[in-house]
């Protein structure tokens, strides 16, 4: 899900959900918490990783 102004919004589309994750991915980055939350599960991995590495 992202979040959007405050209102978190769940992409179906194919085409929308790879702008987002391809084109727009540095608009979109998981919420603190979420990203506490797998770190503290799966420790720091290509899940957790925010940007380029």
């Amino acid at each position: 899900m992202l979040s959007v102004a405050g209102t978190e919004v769940f992409v179906t589309n194919p085409r929308l959900l790879a702008n987002v994750l391809v084109n727009k991915c540095y608009d979109f980055t998981k919420p603190n918490k979420i990203s506490s939350f797998l770190r503290h599960i799966l420790g720091d991995g290509l899940i957790i990783v925010e940007g380029d590495t």
